[in-house]
């Protein structure tokens, strides 16, 4: 039997080696950064984040453990981009996995799949839960380039693929990459394949343009240019689709044809802010005259204009945020004015009927199976929750979908007096609709992931037993929306799938939905805290602790500002106090922003 030969590295020895930026042991996310992109002081952070880089070795290596290596070039973190005085890192020390060493003079290894990763800049937030969907939870991020059915486990023990990162804060750092630049971040790029991923949520509200949130033409206009140049959109969906989806404009198109009737979907129309600021009143009157007319189109009598219920629901926002309910022309007017406020002028609104008497959502999560050429479907039944806050004031009987899902049988317990048979029906129902959805998105590329959400609902008779039921097509949700407790594999495996194409061993088979435990995404996360800056020498890492006068200024400061609270309706002295509060506070941030890391 051939005994495998241990490798081996002389100190000083010219290598190759394969760098992953999530490895660095304080949690630092440094790029190598690119040295023929020109820099400027408003350049985003741009660099591979993972692949092979010329290095030496800067100790002996054995065979036991990973080989110290010395990489060549400059590296930089986000947030040690924030002191420029202090510049790149150059040369940074790594450890690396021995199989993921090779000498210089060998021939380089083939990359199968270059990434274009855009991601926000500050990679470390506390925003911890919501991991399936959050662009603000690195782990996020972590689940669909490095978890189970990831690119890495796929391709990553022989090194055959790269990832290109670009860590955005603003808008303006997408408008930078023009189409030089673009073209010169692709032909940097050495992969046979090559995708990008988009972890950014786009807006047409300017004064949203934070924690995540660009300007949606910002966006626009970097991934048409990636896809001009052949870089194909995996994640979430190519930009033709991924602004239908979020402008929920097929909701409006398709409503007003026939097959708007096939799809269930209520009777819909838009308001742009151009007709509102043109005239609010007569805006609102038309969309609820346009409503009428299409519930008599589908055979129904209509409300009255002053009885009108209905739902006004904004473009291009997130996580149920901009919905809300109306009753009468009046309403509407204030609710439109109020969802368009402080948006870009070609924002609309969606003014759609309201359905009564709904008793739960049912979603259809749907991966694309590559491998058998079809979509595997999972159904999730999802709780309804009371009115939100924002909610109660405009209609104090309007729900929406909670997070928590519930069983089948709890269904036909909760609404259907455990009649499990009618839960069995509206399952075929929502299965049959998704299907039609499914062929419906064909007019695109047909999506890796979408889920499809439907309203139930249903009425009792006077006796109060339950009536019919009823389908009704509420949200087509792009890749990257909530898996709703389904653990993530099965999106994970379907984009990576979707950026390899008919690579040699793919498609990989598509694993079957399980749920997940939800407290385990959570833990251990109460006692996080920000990761240490560290200092990168051929010996290691060095850790430098945070200045204790950082946390003393922090606490003095909170303490003076809670001290002027109490100072404010007695005496001017509490204007002093609360201005050295602020200023503590702030030399407190100055200090924590310093920190960085040097070889």
């Amino acid at each position: 039997m051939e005994t495998k030969k241990t490798k081996s590295f002389l100190r000083g020895a010219a290598v190759r080696a394969f760098y992953d930026m999530n490895k660095h042991p304080d949690g630092y996310r440094f790029v190598r950064l690119q040295e023929s992109l020109e820099r400027t002081d408003d350049m985003p952070i741009i660099g591979l984040s993972t692949g092979w880089f010329p290095a030496t070795v800067a100790e002996e290596f054995n065979g036991e453990g990973e080989v110290l290596v010395r990489f060549h070039g400059s590296f930089e973190d986000p947030y040690s981009a924030t002191s420029p005085e202090q510049g790149p890192v150059k040369n940074l020390h790594w450890r690396v996995d021995p199989n993921l060493v090779s000498e210089r003079t060998s021939k380089a290894t083939s990359i199968e799949l270059s990434l274009v990763v855009v991601r926000w800049k500050e990679y470390f937030t506390r925003h911890y839960t919501s991991r399936s969907h959050n662009v603000l939870n690195e782990d996020l991020i972590k689940d669909v380039l490095e978890g189970p059915g990831s690119v890495k486990e796929a391709l990553g023990s022989k090194g055959k693929y790269e990832v290109f990162t670009i860590f955005a804060s603003k808008s303006k750092h997408l408008d930078l990459l023009d189409s030089s630049k673009t073209k010169q971040i692709i032909s940097s790029l050495r992969g046979s394949r090559k995708a990008a991923l988009y972890f950014l949520w786009p807006t047409q509200k300017p004064a949203l343009e934070r924690e995540g949130r660009v300007a949606a033409g910002s966006l626009q206009g970097l991934m048409q240019r990636m896809e001009d140049e052949g870089v194909k959109t995996s994640w979430p969906h190519p930009w033709k689709l991924y602004e239908d989806l979020l402008s929920k404009s097929w909701a409006f198109r398709e409503s007003k044809m026939p097959t708007g009737i096939d799809l269930r979907i209520p009777p819909t129309t838009a308001v742009s802010r151009e007709e509102l600021s043109l005239d609010a009143e007569a805006a609102a009157s038309t969309a609820i005259r346009k409503l009428q007319e299409l519930r008599k189109q589908r055979g129904g009598t209509p409300a009255s204009k002053e009885d009108y219920r209905g739902v006004a629901k904004l473009g291009f926002a997130w996580m149920g945020e901009e919905v809300l309910p109306f009753t009468g022309e009046a309403a509407l007017t204030k609710a439109l004015k109020k969802l368009l406020d402080g948006s870009i002028p070609e924002a609309h609104c969606l003014v759609q009927e309201r359905v009564e008497d709904v008793c739960c959502e049912m979603r259809a999560y749907c991966c694309q199976d590559a491998e058998r050429g079809t979509y595997a479907i999972k159904l999730l039944n999802m709780r309804m929750r009371p009115p939100k806050h924002q909610h109660q004031a405009w209609d104090a009987s309007f729900a929406m979908a909670d997070h928590r899902t519930m069983t089948s049988d709890e269904l036909a317990q909760q609404c259907f007096a455990g009649d499990r048979k009618i839960v069995e029906n509206i399952e075929a129902e929502v299965k049959r609709l998704a299907y039609l959805w499914l062929e419906w998105l064909r007019n695109y590329s047909p999506p890796s992931v979408v889920r499809i959400d439907f309203m139930i609902s249903q009425r009792k008779d006077l006796t109060g037993s339950s009536g019919a039921f009823q389908v009704h097509t509420c949200e087509l949700t792009e890749c990257g929306g909530a898996t709703c407790g389904l653990q993530v594999t099965p999106r994970t495996v379907a984009v990576l799938n979707d950026a390899m194409g008919e690579a040699e061993g793919f498609p990989k088979p598509l694993p079957p939905f399980q749920e997940t435990n939800e407290r385990n995404e959570q833990r251990n996360r109460n006692d996080r805290d920000r990761p240490k800056r560290a200092e990168a020498s051929a010996e290691g890492v060095r850790d430098v602790q945070l200045p204790v006068q950082g946390r003393s200024f922090g606490v003095l400061g909170a303490f003076l500002l809670a001290f002027f609270c109490l100072l404010w309706p007695r005496s001017k002295l509490g204007g002093f106090v609360a201005l050295a509060g602020i200023g503590m506070w702030k030399a407190r941030d100055k200090l924590r922003d310093s920190w960085t890391i040097r070889s």
